[in-house]
Formats: structure tokens, C-alpha cells, sequence
């Protein structure tokens, strides 16, 4: 019989690491008919975590992202993320895209998906990108011209058919300044200030308020000629702000995500409320959420999963509601079912459903998070792992980079129950790399007592970041823990005293989790064959053990 023995005569303690730009986030995209999200630094690298079908962030080989990764190595300068693909241009103003491509969305002339960014055409004088919900794209250049291509299902495309385009065609002769795809349909914003919309409408007046099924040609909405910025959403509804400061939602509000008010069908284009302070919008699944010139964030609509990030009870709020006390967002995005945003200090929250990875906090579950938490992982440190264990007279801390740029060191810091945190060393980093980077320090001035660790992650440009605290504490006496069969096929038992468990696969994702059954036993008929992480929970800790399905 297999048997795996851990001692409890060690240290014990669970670590979750915060995120940590370096070079601050300044920007970030969502799709919202989906779960992914791309961020783009202030040194113009991109991170992305969430939905990673088609590859459509990054070319990791697998589905979900459950924390932050480089996108490319390249210099950026905007990005926009869809449901399946994503556009993004360079700091040279060349127009790049990656993802599915078999509507022609990518624009590089074929329907031949790409894993990797390929660059559309040779301009060098794009300035802004939108990637739909569906499977269409938007661009403008910076004289001002719109060019619409991909998927032209629903008259997303704006030329009078629903005929696939492969390539990057300008729409008209006018000149545009803003421009949102949504779900085959699109709004854009005239450089005059006018609002225009077209596609499918789907009787519910997402497009332009009215209950006109599809429009083929842009049509103007309303007749403001100064609107500052647009959102057009995934299934119901719309958004825009003038240049005043004044919202307007407009489409179906079955779920009160037009923020005027309980109702349902067919709403017109409706100022929201009487404020005059609105600086964005954005529209997601069955709901609304937009930041104030004062730095609040606030959501109305939907509020299944914890999207609108006000906590529970999840119910739906047919009117604008703030969001937390903070006065220091600086952009705020709707996703499906997740919200996502970004503080001034460069840092990034989401809230919301964490099943596709989303949260970006290194899991992926169907719990959901119902208050914006600050980003989980590393940027741009990737730390792979942290661990300490007791030796005979010290303990021996040991951690591991995927990825370094522009990291200075690490400040080791210490407390106890009874004082306060202290910095017990500083570790030289690597500075740059993209190879595994390991690091070790050894504590010597113990005694037994309970220590709290962790790290100061330093920056070359003097920005830094803590790790979450890592709580750990002497043991009086030995205990042994112990799983077998292992290699098992339909249970394992365990030996020792653990009061839950949890199995994750090799990608990060939670697959079971429970009490063990009569006789400390754990079934695991629901598994596929191949290699687990099992966590048991024990007093004082948790120990993880690798786990052979057969």
C-alpha cells in the first residue's frame, strides 16, 4: 500500500499574493460577452487573465487564465478585447489582431484563427479599436476615418448587407471620434459630437431606442451633437454620456440596467437622473456600471453573480447605486457577468463570477465575489510559489519567479503576535527574466512563538507591492497525515485528522471539494484519470499532497 506522510511538526500557513504593476496599469479592456480582460501598463506591455478560448489573450494552451499573464513582449499602445477575438495597436500605430477569425473579424484577408497577434495591413495611423461581442471589428485612424470589417451578420457592418468583409474597409466618407461594437450592432460618435447607431436592433431599441428590427445604414440617434462617449452592449441595452456630463441609457430594462427605473420592453433614449458629473459608462450583461468625475464608481441593473459590486444581498437595483466609499477609481468596465477596475495608483479590482477565471486571483470557481478585490498574481512579477519550513534551528523561506521586469529586490518582513511588522533582509531579483528564478533566505532568530511573513516586492522605479500575510506557528506535537491508495481509482482514505478538502487540477481549477465520508474516506469516481493537487485542511494549517487518478 502507497503512502504519502507529511509531519505537522513544520511551519504552517496558506499564501495569496496581491497585484503589483511596477509600471502602473493605466488601461484596461473587458469583453463584456465574456470573461476576459487584457490591462495595458504604463510601459506598454499587456497582461491578461479570464476566458482564453481561441486563444483570444494570450497563447498559454489553455482555456482559462486564472492570474495575470504577458500577452506579448511587444510595446502597445490601446487594446480591445472581444467574446472570441482582440484587436490592439502598437506604439508604432500599426493595427494587430489575434483570436477566432472565421468571420473574417481579425481583418488579415482569411478565416484562419491565430494564437499569436498578426499584424492587419501596413498603416501605421490607427488610433482607437473595438471588438464585438459577436464576431465584428471597428477601427479609426487618426484622421478620423471608420473602418469596419469581419462578421456583417445583423448589419453590423454599417454597408447595407450582411455580407462577411476579410479586410479592414472604411465605412462612408465622415470623419468619427468614437466607435463601441456590440453585439452585432454598432454605435460611433461623429466628429461633429453626433450619435449614430446600426445592425440588429432586436426589436428591443438597443440600437437606437426605437423598435425598428434591424437598421442597414448609420442612422442618426436623437439630436445632441455632443456626445463625449458611447457603450454599446452585449444583449439588451446602450449607453452614452454627453459632453456635460449627463447619462443616457436607452433599449430593454427588464432587469432595470437602464437606471430609471423599474420597467421593462422598449425604453427610448432617457436621461438618467439629474447628475451632471458622469466621465464613463459601461454596459455588460443585464446591467450598467459608470465612474463620476469624483472618482466614485456606480452600477445599477442585474446583479446575479456580485457584478455591480455592492455586496450582498444580490438584488437587482433599477436605479444608479454607489459602490463602496472609494473616491479614487480612475476607469470601471462591464464584463458578462464580472466587473472589473482601475484605481489611480495603477491597481486593479474585479468583482463579480469567477468561473472562467475572472477575478484573476490564481482560481477559478463558481463562487462568486460580490465586492471589488484588489487582483490577485503578480505584474510584472510572476510569482510561481512561496513556501518556509521549520529546520532544527531556523526557517528556511524559499520562492520562485516565471517572470521579472524592472524588479529591484525583496524586502523579507516579519511579525508576531506581539509586534509590529519588521524587515529582516532584502533579497536581489533578477531585474529582467523570463526564465524560473529561484530565491531563498533562512530565518535564524526564532523561537517558538507564532511568525507572520511576507514580501516587499520592489521595483526599479520605486513602486512596490506586499504579499498578502502569511500566518505561521510551532506545533507542540508530531502529527502524521497520510493518503492512500496513491495511485488511486475510486476513493482514497485519509490518515489523520483533516476537517475539509479540496481537489484542484493542474491548471489551477477546482474540480471537488467536502468532508471525507465514513471511515476518513474521499470518492473520486467523478474524476477524470490524470494528476490532482488535494488540499487537506488540518488544525492550523493546510497541507497539499499530489494525488495519481487512475
Amino acid at each position: 500500500m502507497n503512502y504519502n506522510f507529511y509531519s505537522f511538526k513544520s511551519l504552517l500557513f496558506t499564501i495569496v499574493f496581491l497585484l503589483s504593476f511596477g509600471a502602473k496599469a493605466q488601461m484596461i479592456s473587458s469583453s463584456n460577452g465574456s470573461g476576459s480582460i487584457i490591462l495595458l501598463r504604463s510601459d506598454g506591455k499587456l497582461f491578461g487573465w479570464g476566458e482564453n478560448s481561441y486563444s483570444v489573450v494570450a497563447n498559454t494552451g489553455l482555456n482559462i487564465i486564472i492570474s495575470p499573464v504577458e500577452v506579448s513582449s511587444a510595446t502597445w499602445k490601446t487594446v480591445s478585447v472581444g467574446t472570441i477575438h482582440t484587436l490592439a495597436i502598437k506604439e508604432d500605430g500599426t493595427l494587430w489582431a489575434w483570436g477566432r477569425n472565421n468571420n473574417g473579424q481579425l481583418g488579415d484577408n482569411s478565416t484562419t484563427d491565430r494564437s499569436t497577434p498578426v499584424q492587419i495591413g501596413t498603416d501605421t495611423d490607427w488610433k482607437m479599436v473595438s471588438a464585438s461581442a459577436s464576431g465584428h471589428s471597428a477601427a479609426i485612424k487618426n484622421n478620423g476615418s471608420l473602418y469596419m470589417w469581419g462578421w456583417g451578420s445583423g448589419y453590423a457592418l454599417g454597408f447595407g448587407g450582411d455580407s462577411n468583409v476579410l479586410v479592414p474597409t472604411r465605412l462612408g466618407t465622415d470623419t468619427w471620434k468614437d466607435v463601441s461594437c456590440g453585439q452585432f450592432f454598432t454605435l460611433a460618435i461623429k466628429s461633429n459630437g453626433t450619435l449614430w447607431g446600426w445592425g440588429f436592433n432586436n426589436s428591443n431599441g438597443r440600437v437606437n431606442g426605437t423598435n425598428v428590427y434591424t437598421i442597414e445604414f448609420p442612422t442618426q440617434i436623437g439630436s445632441f451633437n455632443d456626445w463625449a462617449m458611447v457603450s454599446a452592449g452585449a444583449l439588451s441595452h446602450s449607453a452614452g454620456i454627453r459632453t456635460n456630463g449627463e447619462l443616457y441609457t436607452w433599449g430593454n430594462n427588464s432587469n432595470g440596467q437602464l437606471g430609471t427605473g423599474a420597467g421593462t420592453g422598449l425604453s427610448p433614449v432617457t436621461k438618467v437622473g439629474t447628475d451632471q458629473n458622469w466621465k464613463t459608462v459601461s454596459v455588460g450583461y443585464w446591467y450598467t456600471i459608470a465612474l463620476k468625475t469624483d472618482g466614485t464608481i456606480w452600477a445599477w441593473g442585474q446583479s446575479a453573480n456580485g457584478k455591480l459590486g455592492l455586496g450582498t444581498p444580490l438584488t437587482d437595483m433599477p436605479t444608479p447605486q454607489k459602490v463602496g466609499t472609494g473616491t479614487d477609481w480612475k476607469m470601471v468596465l462591464a464584463g458578462a457577468d464580472h466587473s472589473v477596475a482601475l484605481k489611480n495608483d495603477g491597481t486593479v479590482w474585479t468583482t463579480g463570477n469567477d468561473s472562467r477565471g475572472q477575478m484573476g486571483n490564481g482560481t477559478s470557481s463558481m463562487a462568486n465575489i460580490s465586492t471589488f478585490t484588489q487582483v490577485g498574481g503578480v505584474l510584472p512579477l510572476t510569482l510561481i510559489d512561496f513556501t518556509a519550513s521549520l529546520k532544527p534551528n531556523f526557517v528556511a523561506l524559499a520562492w520562485r519567479t516565471a517572470q521579472e521586469s524592472n524588479t529591484a529586490d525583496f524586502d523579507v518582513e516579519r511579525r508576531t503576535d506581539h509586534s509590529d511588522w519588521q524587515k529582516i533582509a532584502t533579497v536581489n531579483a533578477a531585474g529582467f527574466s523570463k526564465e524560473v528564478r529561484k530565491y531563498t533566505y533562512n530565518d535564524y532568530d526564532i523561537s517558538r512563538s507564532t511568525y507572520y511573513y511576507r514580501l516587499k516586492m520592489n521595483d526599479l522605479d520605486g513602486s512596490f507591492a506586499y504579499s498578502k500575510m502569511a500566518s505561521s506557528h510551532f506545533m507542540e506535537e508530531q502529527e502524521v497525515l497520510a493518503i492512500y491508495p496513491n495511485p488511486a481509482t475510486d476513493k482514497i482514505t485519509v490518515k489523520g485528522n483533516i476537517s475539509s478538502y479540496t481537489i484542484h487540477n493542474l491548471e489551477g481549477k477546482k474540480v471537488q471539494e467536502g468532508e471525507p465520508g465514513a471511515g476518513n474516506q474521499i470518492r473520486l469516481e467523478a474524476l477524470a484519470s490524470g494528476l490532482y493537487l488535494i488540499s487537506l485542511e488540518v488544525p492550523g494549517g493546510v497541507t497539499r499532497i499530489k494525488l495519481q487518478k487512475n
